[in-house]
C-alpha cells in the first residue's frame, strides 16, 4: 500500500476511496476502488494548499467539505475552507531507495528468515557449522519473496523462488543461499543504518512476515529478543506510537495506537507487499482529519491527468476528492448540443449534462432496424445503476422481447441489483446478460449473475488484470477474455487466460479470447497457444452494432 503519482494511475488498479453520496441516515464509509477511465485533457488550473499539502487541479474538480454543501469545486474555494483529509503522501515510503531495502530484507530475515553464518567459518565439509540464509512462507505469500529477489539484486545477491519441502500440509516457497561469498553479502545489508528510510523497510518486513491488521494493527513476537522494543523505537522515529501489550496466554504484540487515519498513514509509510494485510479498514466509518484550504493559486493550462473510479472518490496528494469519467464526457456532449445530454445533475454530487436521465424515445429505434443486429445495451450508463427506476428497466425489456430478431447484451457492474430485481423481469431469449469481473476481487458478481434467468449468461473478463482462481463457471455460458491497450497497459499473463481457457473447457463453456493488448488493440494478436478462440454461445449473433 503506497502512495502514487495519478499519472501512473492504469485502468484496474485499486484505490482507497469512499462513500459518494450515502443515502438517508447512513454515513460515508471508506471503500475499495478501481480505475475504469484514465484521460488527459488540458484546462486552466489552480495549485491548491491545504497545510503542506499540495495538488494542482482544474477549476471544475470537486473536494469533500467538512460542512455542507459536502462537495466544492475547486474554482468555488476560499482560504480557510475546511476539507477533509485521509492519510499523508509527505510520509510515503521510498522503495527504490538503498536504505528502505536493506531495511526491509533485514525486517523479513528477523521476522521469517534463518541467518546461519560466521565470517571466520569455511566449508562444512571441512567440519565447519552448514551456512545459509533462507527466508520461507506460505506460497499465498509469495509477493514477500518475490520483492526480497528484487532488492537483494540491487546488492549484487542473485536468489530464485523455489518450492520448500516441509511437514506441513500447505504448500510453501522459500528464497536461499549457500555460498560463502553470497552470505557475506548478506550480512552486510543486514546491518542497521540510522535512515527513517531503513527503518520503515525494517517495519515493512516484519509487518509482512509478524504483522496482523484486524481492527487493530500489531505487530507479533513469542521471542524475547528486543524485536518489539525495536518496532516501538522506530516506529516513534516515524511518528508513531506503538504500545507494547504482553499476555500470559497468547503471544506479545506492539499495537499501534491511534485511528484508521493513523494505520492509513503507517501503511503508507512503510509500504509493506502483502496487500491482504492492508484491507480492514474497508467498510469502516469515514473519520478523518480536516485541514483548511492555505493557499489558492491560479495555474495555466495545461495538461492534467483525469481519472474514473468505481466508488466516484479517491484520495489525491491526502484530500479526499472527486471524479467522473462520465461527468465529464456528459458536460462536453451538453455543449456540444446533444440532445441526450441537456439535463445538469446535482452540483454537488454529479453536473452539467449528467443528470440521471431516462429516454423513453430511444426505446422505439429498435424497430426501426431492418435486419437483426447485435446490440450492446447502455455503452454510457448501467441498466441496472439503483437511480434507474424499475418500471423503466422494465420498458427496456419489453422492447427487447417484441423485437427478438436483435440480439441484446447487457453488461452490468451491479450485480448484487441485477440479482434483487431479476425475478421482477421478464427474460426473453434474445437477452444475453454479463458481468464485468477484471480480477479476484470480482468474483462474487458470478454468483449473483447465476441467480438470473437470462438465457445467456456470460462474463467479460477484459481486460483481464488478475488470475480467477476458483472460478466457478456452473451456469455461466460464455466467457470473454482479453488484455489491456494503449499506453501504459500492463502485460497480461498468459496463466491468467489459460486458467480460465482450462476452466471453460472442463465446464463446457464457450471461450472467446478477444486480444493479447499492447499500445494498441491488435498489437499483441489474438493467437492462444497456436490459435484463436471464437466460441459463442447458442448462435452467433448477426452484426454489431
Amino acid at each position: 500500500m503506497t502512495w502514487r503519482p495519478i499519472g501512473d494511475a492504469k485502468v484496474g488498479d485499486a484505490l482507497v476511496g469512499f462513500t459518494d453520496v450515502p443515502g438517508p441516515g447512513r454515513n460515508r464509509i471508506l471503500e475499495r476502488s478501481v480505475v475504469e477511465h484514465v484521460w488527459k485533457r488540458e484546462a486552466p488550473t489552480v495549485e491548491l494548499q491545504v497545510g503542506s499539502r499540495r495538488v494542482v487541479a482544474s477549476n471544475d474538480h470537486k473536494w469533500l467539505a467538512q460542512v455542507r454543501p459536502w462537495w466544492r469545486e475547486t474554482a468555488r474555494l476560499n482560504l480557510g475552507a475546511r476539507l477533509r483529509l485521509l492519510g499523508d503522501s509527505e510520509g510515503r515510503a521510498a522503495q527504490d531507495t538503498p536504505d528502505y531495502q536493506a531495511g526491509y530484507i533485514a525486517g523479513v530475515t528477523q521476522g521469517d528468515g534463518t541467518f546461519r553464518w560466521d565470517p571466520a567459518w569455511r566449508s562444512d565439509k571441512l567440519g565447519y557449522p552448514q551456512s545459509y540464509w533462507r527466508v520461507a512462507v506460505l506460497a499465498t505469500d509469495r509477493p514477500i519473496l518475490d520483492r526480497l529477489v528484487q532488492f537483494l539484486a540491487a546488492f549484487d545477491v542473485n536468489v530464485e523462488v523455489k518450492p520448500f519441502t516441509n511437514s506441513g500440509s500447505s504448500p510453501m516457497l522459500k528464497v536461499e543461499a549457500r555460498a560463502l561469498g553470497t552470505l557475506a553479502k548478506i550480512a552486510a545489508t543486514l546491518e542497521e543504518r540510522s535512515s527513517a528510510q531503513w527503518r520503515a523497510g525494517w517495519l515493512a518486513g516484519m509487518f509482512d512476515t509478524d504483522g496482523m491488521y484486524d481492527k487493530n494493527l500489531r505487530i507479533s513476537q513469542r521471542k524475547d529478543n528486543g524485536v518489539l522494543e525495536r518496532v516501538e523505537a522506530y516506529g516513534s522515529d516515524l511518528g508513531f506510537t506503538f504500545k507494547i501489550e504482553r499476555w500470559e496466554r497468547a503471544c506479545p504484540t506492539a499495537r499501534l495506537a491511534g485511528d484508521v487515519d493513523t494505520r492509513i498513514r503507517f501503511l503508507t509509510t512503510i509500504a509493506p507487499a502483502l496487500q491482504r494485510k492492508c484491507n480492514d479498514f474497508y467498510g469502516r466509518l469515514l473519520e478523518t482529519p480536516v485541514g483548511e484550504v492555505t493557499g489558492l493559486r491560479r495555474g495555466p493550462v495545461r495538461e492534467l491527468i483525469d481519472i474514473q473510479t468505481s466508488t466516484g472518490t479517491f484520495v489525491a496528494e491526502g484530500i479526499c476528492t472527486h471524479n467522473c469519467y462520465a461527468l465529464t464526457l456528459a458536460k462536453r456532449l451538453k455543449a456540444m448540443g446533444s440532445a441526450k445530454y441537456q439535463n445538469d445533475g446535482d452540483p454537488r454530487t454529479s453536473g452539467p449534462g449528467f443528470e440521471l436521465t431516462v429516454h423513453p424515445d430511444a426505446l422505439r429505434v429498435p424497430y426501426k432496424w431492418r435486419s437483426p443486429r447485435t446490440v450492446f445495451v447502455n455503452s454510457m450508463s448501467d441498466l441496472f445503476h439503483a437511480r434507474v427506476p424499475l418500471d423503466f428497466v422494465r420498458q427496456v425489456f419489453e422492447v427487447m422481447a417484441d423485437t427478438p430478431q436483435h440480439t441484446y447484451q447487457v453488461l452490468t457492474k451491479r450485480a448484487r441489483r441485477l440479482r434483487q430485481v431479476a425475478d421482477r423481469l421478464e427474460w426473453p431469449a434474445n437477452v444475453w446478460m454479463g458481468v464485468s469481473v477484471e480480477t479476484g476481487k470480482e468474483l462474487p458478481r458470478v454468483d449473483d449473475l447465476r441467480e438470473v434467468p437470462a438465457a445467456v449468461r456470460f462474463l467479460s473478463c477484459e481486460p483481464l488484470l488478475g488470475p480467477l482462481d476458483g472460478l466457478d463457471l456452473a451456469g455461466i455460458d460464455w466467457v470473454i477474455a482479453g488484455g489491456e491497450s494503449g499506453a501504459g497497459h500492463r502485460p497480461l499473463d498468459e496463466h491468467w487466460v489459460t486458467g480460465i481457457r482450462d476452466a471453460c473447457l472442463e465446464a463446457e463453456v464457450a471461450f472467446f479470447f478477444k486480444q493479447w493488448g499492447g499500445r494498441t488493440p491488435k498489437a499483441g494478436g489474438r493467437l492462444l497457444e497456436g490459435r484463436t478462440w471464437d466460441q459463442l454461445p447458442l448462435r452467433e449473433p448477426v452484426s454489431s452494432h
